[in-house]
């Protein structure tokens, strides 16, 4: 699953990029999903500009206990059947990064890892997503899918990516293509070994 993301392109940067109006007030950095923060997204309802959202959707019949719940990420394969998914299926976005981390398990218990920092050719690139607004809040989950066999050998304990959308499949995703056409989007990535001092070792392992 995708936790856990980097954006270290800055609002101009980003605004430039793919030619957008953006207002946003951001500081590029590392994200933990599990703080819930606002990242950028386009919306398909308002293409032409660039909106911060919270990291996990929260539907709008949700408790305000909700939070509790695990939606930073929504499988592709069950988007129409999950009750906090199915309702936002039209609702389309691009969730803007540079890239995100993943865990390779070294042993069977997972108590051994190697973290790996994921890229695309690109310096930014867009994971599809859902959002919805609850209590006049802009929120999203990331889409995700099978893992590429690239990607496998390194989250070799859920196997599981972002959908990793090209320029073309960015348009269709807002578009309102269907879901299922966007099941083997697995880009070619760029992973990288995370050395925990601090460096990244830039040796492409694929």
């Amino acid at each position: 699953m995708c936790y856990y993301l980097k954006v270290a392109a800055t609002a101009k940067k980003l605004a430039e990029q793919y030619n957008k109006d953006s207002n946003i007030e951001f500081t590029p950095g590392d994200f933990n999903g599990f703080e819930y923060p606002q990242t950028p997204v386009i919306l398909n309802e308002q293409p032409e500009a660039i909106r911060l959202a919270r990291w996990g959707l929260i539907p709008h019949w949700a408790s305000r206990d909700f939070e509790a719940r695990n939606t930073l990420n929504a499988r592709i394969e069950t988007l129409s059947d999950k009750a906090s998914f199915s309702p936002y299926l039209s609702n389309r976005c691009l969730i803007l990064i540079s890239g995100f981390y993943e865990w390779q398990w070294l042993d069977k218990q997972g108590k051994r890892k190697q973290k790996y920092y994921i890229t695309s050719p690109s310096e930014i690139f867009a994971l599809a997503g859902l959002w919805s607004v609850y209590d006049r809040q802009l929120t999203y989950s990331i889409v995700t899918t099978a893992a590429s066999p690239q990607m496998a050998l390194i989250h070799n304990s859920k196997e599981r990516m972002p959908v990793v959308l090209s320029g073309i499949q960015e348009a269709d995703w807002l578009a309102g293509a269907p879901v299922a056409t966007f099941r083997d989007c697995q880009a070619l990535l760029n992973p990288q070994q995370v050395i925990e001092a601090g460096s990244n070792n830039q040796l492409s392992l694929f």
